[in-house]
Parts: structure tokens; sequence; C-alpha cells
């Protein structure tokens, strides 16, 4: 029986249970609950939606070759040849606001839980092409939501889906969590290497910008108050 024991070993047969517990215990560590995922993509359903409303208000200075940056200067300027781009097919008013429906369709689909692989699908994409069509009103929140999109593409949101995407299911998963996690330990890490972060004066100087409006810089002013430095080291 050693004898067999140690042969299995030498070969690496011994190794495989053993490997196959490990990837249980990883895969455990990415286990999100059903619930939590139902209201995850509920909510991203909505800050779609919610997003495309507020886009919606400025289609034609943005996106259309009569606003601030036509198809051609773009072109001339980013060269976003490879990206992909639907919305550079017509600078038109109407073509715009036809892509953002089927965007705003989408993304209400996701909110309903309607055809949600497909609607994930098409929701990414039509994100993708309309960040690549402006690129300069664009802040770390929309690279954010892109890479959430992406992750959601593998994500089993229902018990049948599971079943049938155990290891997609498990990369969305991990992605996922991940991707949030990296983005508040980068975070830190930046802010500890910026004096301004270190010595509590960041929200302040941020605060003190006019094209910045918010309760706190009403109330408080830019520079006067007390929970500046504490709301700096607490973030």
């Amino acid at each position: 029986m050693n004898r067999r024991m140690n042969w299995m070993e030498r070969d690496g047969i011994g190794t495989i249970p053993a490997m196959l517990r490990t990837w249980g215990k990883v895969r455990d560590l990415f286990v999100i609950d059903d619930r939590s995922l139902a209201l995850f993509r509920g909510c991203l359903g909505a800050i779609l939606f919610v997003d495309l409303i507020l886009r919606g208000r400025d289609l034609h200075a943005f996106y259309t070759d009569a606003g601030v940056l036509p198809r051609l200067t773009l072109l001339a300027t980013n060269s976003p040849s490879w990206n992909l781009c639907f919305h550079l097919a017509s600078g038109s008013f109407w073509f715009q606001l036809s892509l953002f429906t089927i965007a705003a369709l989408a993304a209400l689909c996701i909110l309903f839980n309607f055809k949600t692989r497909l609607m994930l699908f098409i929701s990414w994409v039509l994100l993708l092409s309309l960040h690549n069509r402006n690129p300069l009103i664009l802040n770390g929140g929309d690279v954010y939501l892109r890479c959430l999109l992406f992750w959601s593409l593998f994500i089993a949101f229902s018990p049948k889906e599971a079943a049938r995407h155990g290891v997609w299911r498990d990369l969305g998963n991990a992605g996922l969590l991940l991707q949030t996690a990296l983005i508040y330990a980068t975070s830190g890490l930046a802010k500890f290497y910026t004096p301004e972060w270190r010595n509590g004066s960041a929200l302040l100087h941020l605060f003190a910008y006019s094209s910045i409006p918010n309760l706190y810089s009403t109330h408080h002013g830019s520079r006067g108050s007390c929970m500046g430095q504490p709301m700096a080291w607490s973030g």
C-alpha cells in the first residue's frame, strides 16, 4: 500500500484531490448571494437609465456634429479608428437619439430582468460606443461602470444560469468583487502618498472650486470648517 501511495504522489495523482479542495475553498471566497445579485442587477439597470437621461439633456451639445466635438475633430485629434463607436456613423441629432433610446430600453430590460444576458451585452457595447464618441466628458466613474457591465456578462443572475455556467459564474463573481476591492486599495495608496490627504486639507481644496457646487461648501465655506480634516482622513 505504501509503495502504491508513493507512486501516486510521485506521478502527481495524489495531489489532484488536494487541488480540487483548494479550488473549492477559493471559489467559496467569491460566492455572492442571489438576493444581492438581484439587487445589483436592478441598481445597475437603474444607473444606466439615469445616466442616459442625464447625458440626453446635452445630447445636441456633446454628441452631434453641431456640438462642441464634431466627428471630424474627434477623428483628427484622438484617432479612435480602432475603438468601437457606432455613434460615429452619423452626426445627426435623430441618429444619436435613436441610439440613446435603444440603450435606455436595454437598461430598463436589465432593471426588470427581461432577457438580462442579451441586454447586458447590448448595454455594454452601446456604453463603450457612447464613451468613445466624446471621451472629453468622462471620469473614473464612467470607466467603473463599463467594468461593472463587463463582469456582469459572466454573472449568473438566476439558479438556472448558475447550474449551466459554473466556471463563467465564478469568473464574473471574482472579477466583480476584486474590481471593487482594487478601486479602494489603489485609491487608498494614492491618498497615502498625497500630502493633502495626509494633512487633511484635500477636501477643503476640493470644495473651494466653484465648479463643484455642493451642500458642504454652501454651508461651511471653502476653508473654515473643522469637519474638513476628519472627513479627509476618513476618506
